[in-house]
């Protein structure tokens, strides 16, 4: 099977998606699927012409755009070259649809016209097949995957707290500082760390949490690379993740975190599914964490927790995304997978190459 991403970020740039989007272009790559990639900066209209141009010359079995990322930012493009594209065969991945804001969403409403669609999670299928009932049939649930290199946990000497992820607003980071100050307040001996991106457009947002954690202890490690990342992470006792409608599938900090087998102490709530409820642990606030984690200091404890998440990193591993991906895009272009080159004038170098790149300033 041949495959032409249309990639609007793509590492090093600073994107949860685009960093989603190279690690399943790396991962068909391994299952033998010949993939090139349509990345650029910035996406103006006056391309679109062109582009069309260099979309409909290639071969590909299936074009696949992943939507939306930072890289698109609000450029039209994408929406104009899934019009232009009518007849051909197309997949379009739509992340966090249903957390979008309406303008996105309405402009995601273009891609329901024509081709086959994939979203992340249950919440984003039944609020776009309630919009758009027309996609149910084509429609394919696959869930994200960790970013971050996966290795054994061990646990430092020093009892750590762990949060993680790009510094926006809305991923109860806030939440994570007021624990620090609580901790520090009541004279347990944890260690809190940060680790996160600066986002370029929310660097307002980002120095108003650094001046809310002074005096908490709370350690910053900002645009540290994945292997990095993931050494903080293995060494951690506890991952505290607080967004304000609980967590999710969609998540991949949450991911991350249970692949490398650290415990994790949640808010729960109304976007949390069911099967996630038995694999953290449920703290409503910043109070009842302080109490979950008190009792996570016992070994015995910290231990079976440990195992949970590596159950949970179970069901969302890269071979079984793949996988997954695969059986859609066949569903797009019913052809066979083969192992013939995309001719394309597109960027073709391995992802996994842009990955060695990046990592000395990663985004997470």
């Amino acid at each position: 099977m041949k495959v032409l991403v249309i990639a609007g970020s793509l590492p090093p740039q600073v994107c949860g998606v685009g960093d989603f989007t190279g690690a399943l272009i790396d991962a068909l790559k391994d299952r033998d699927v010949a993939v090139a990639v349509l990345h650029r900066h910035p996406w103006r209209l006056r391309d679109v012409p062109a582009l069309l141009w260099e979309l409909r010359a290639s071969d590909a079995d299936v074009i696949h755009l992943q939507y939306p990322t930072h890289g698109f930012r609000r450029s039209l493009v994408p929406h104009l070259l899934h019009l232009g594209l009518l007849g051909r065969s197309r997949l379009t991945t739509l992340h966090d649809y249903s957390g979008q804001r309406w303008p996105i969403r309405l402009g995601m409403s273009v891609f329901t016209i024509g081709g086959r669609l994939v979203v992340t999670g249950r919440l984003d299928r039944e609020a776009l097949v309630k919009r758009h009932p027309w996609t149910e049939r084509r429609l394919s649930t696959i869930p994200i995957g960790s970013n971050i290199p996966v290795g054994a946990w061990e646990p430092s000497d020093r009892f750590t707290i762990v949060h993680f992820g790009m510094l926006r607003p809305e991923k109860g980071i806030e939440e994570m500082i007021e624990l620090a100050r609580l901790c520090k307040q009541q004279g347990r001996p944890y260690r809190a760390v940060i680790m996160g991106a600066i986002v370029p457009h929310a660097r307002d947002y980002a120095e108003s949490l650094f001046k809310l954690a002074e005096d908490t202890g709370i350690e910053w490690q900002l645009n540290v690379s994945a292997q990095h990342a993931a050494d903080v992470l293995r060494h951690a006792h506890v991952a505290y993740l607080s967004p304000p409608c609980g967590v999710h599938e969609r998540r991949g900090t949450l991911l991350a975190a249970a692949s490398n087998g650290v415990p994790i102490v949640a808010r729960v709530d109304w976007e949390t599914p069911d099967f996630l409820r038995d694999h953290v642990v449920a703290a409503a606030g910043p109070k009842q964490a302080l109490a979950a984690i008190d009792q996570l200091a016992d070994p015995v404890r910290l231990k079976q927790q440990s195992e949970r998440s590596l159950a949970l990193a179970e069901m969302f591993s890269w071979p079984t995304i793949a996988e997954r991906y695969i059986q859609a895009l066949q569903a797009a272009s019913r052809k066979r997978p083969d192992r013939r080159p995309v001719n394309s004038g597109s960027e073709t170098k391995p992802v996994a190459e842009m990955r060695v790149r990046r990592d000395p300033e990663l985004g997470l």
